[in-house]
């Protein structure tokens, strides 16, 4: 969808309201300074810069809105500074099961925050040059005519001077986790040694009275009621953030608390039939994910080939399922993997099962419960134990003859990290 439709379209008047505001917002954050064209050095690229627009439907009990973003957007060239590292960490999945389950044992309290256009908060290791958005010059003509100014042919007379980092450019997503890293850890917040997306803030007598799981932009946050209106309290005073207050969503994952059973179950409903609609998949009975005797073997030559691209975004589809909150379909999602490459229509069948056993089972998830909970050999645990549980075939796969090994960690009544994997 671009600007010009969306402005053209039923909901013009919501998208303009989207539009100005991210234009606003950047403004409001200093992100840029008009220059004149002749300021600029020969040497220096120019970006173009587009608008992105998206419904964003219905999530964490916050109505659906239209959101714009603006963007630097230049595909004939690298967006990147040279000898600038560009990685930037995100929280592992096992690390946000791992705070789940956690908050369920300590009977915290759980939260999910955003912050509001997030990278332009960091400043860039060395500012760029681009074109004036050209809804900004719309909007300067508009206001020449009322009152006979000459903004708008200033500003096609000039050049954006970028000194924030905005989305588009490759280093971005760094230099803003390495401005939240540093916020953090300027309010007393440590980093995790597992997982340096994971900040834990201890009490007065040293014991882990909140911790925060970010994902880019977005925070799941688990502590005591006390530690995290202190969390939202010093994130507001550094950010723009909304509060999205108890998680319903987080990363695709649908997170229930009840308070009453004192439980946290997650699962992937939404997801799961938005998958099955994509693919066409339809509802049936499917009670395995993928028969353990049968083997999936390279396509033979004269063997009718699937479509490579539809396959691999299938299993790609199966396999976020499976390291969210799908240990059942881990075994599955491997042996489809192994034949990324010139698939059968054998293996299309064995992904299409797959899809439907994800479908059949869709309300199928992971719940942590708290107090004792009944172990798989059937004694009772305590919140602070875990089960390790690790095995393995014997040369089960007829072409390598080779064995597949596989684990689960299950810590208050679920899995928290799993695995499966060939020797």
């Amino acid at each position: 969808l671009t600007d010009a439709e969306a402005l053209a379209g039923e909901d013009a008047e919501e998208w303009s309201t989207a539009i100005y505001k991210e234009i606003d917002d950047l403004i409001a954050l200093n992100c840029w300074t008009l220059r004149s064209k002749t300021e600029k050095p020969g040497h220096k690229k120019v970006y173009r810069g587009k608008l992105v627009l998206k419904s964003m439907p219905p999530a964490n009990s916050q109505p659906g809105r239209k959101k714009a973003r603006y963007v630097i957007s230049d595909p004939k060239f690298l967006q990147k500074l040279q000898d600038v590292d560009c990685f930037s960490p995100m929280a592992r999945l096992e690390t946000v099961r791992w705070l789940l389950s956690t908050c369920v044992e300590r009977n915290w309290s759980l939260c999910h925050t955003d912050v509001r256009n997030a990278f332009p908060n960091a400043m860039l290791p060395e500012p760029v040059w681009m074109e004036v958005p050209k809804v900004m010059i719309a909007r300067a003509e508009k206001y020449d005519k009322e009152h006979g100014t000459t903004t708008a042919q200033e500003m096609r007379s000039s050049y954006c001077h970028v000194t924030r980092a905005l989305y588009g450019l490759g280093h971005s997503p760094r230099c803003f986790n390495k401005h939240l890293d540093e916020y953090f850890r300027k309010n007393g917040w440590e980093s995790s040694d597992a997982d340096s997306c994971l900040y834990v803030k201890y009490d007065t007598f040293g014991k882990v009275a909140c911790a925060a799981v970010t994902f880019v932009d977005d925070a799941l946050v688990a502590g005591t009621e006390e530690a995290c209106q202190h969390y939202r309290a010093f994130m507001k005073a550094g950010y723009d953030i909304s509060d999205l207050g108890e998680p319903t969503d987080f990363l695709g994952m649908e997170i229930k608390y009840d308070h009453h059973e004192q439980s946290i179950k997650v699962w992937q409903e939404k997801y799961i039939t938005k998958m099955a609609q994509r693919y066409g998949i339809k509802y049936k009975k499917v009670l395995v994910p993928m028969p353990y005797d049968k083997r999936l073997v390279p396509r033979e030559e004269g063997e009718a080939a699937a479509d490579e691209s539809l396959f691999r975004s299938k299993v790609g589809a199966i396999q976020y399922a499976a390291v969210c909150c799908r240990p059942d379909v881990c075994h599955a999602v491997r042996e489809l993997a192994r034949h990324m490459v010139s698939p059968s229509e054998l293996h299309m069948k064995a992904a299409d099962q797959c899809l439907q056993y994800l479908l059949y089972t869709k309300t199928i998830g992971l719940t942590y419960v708290h107090g004792s909970w009944t172990s798989v050999e059937g004694s009772p645990c305590k919140n602070e134990l875990a089960e390790l549980f690790t095995d393995a075939s014997y040369g089960e796969d007829i072409v390598t003859r080779k064995s597949t090994s596989g684990y689960a960690t299950i810590k208050n009544g679920a899995a928290v990290t799993w695995g499966c994997k060939g020797q």
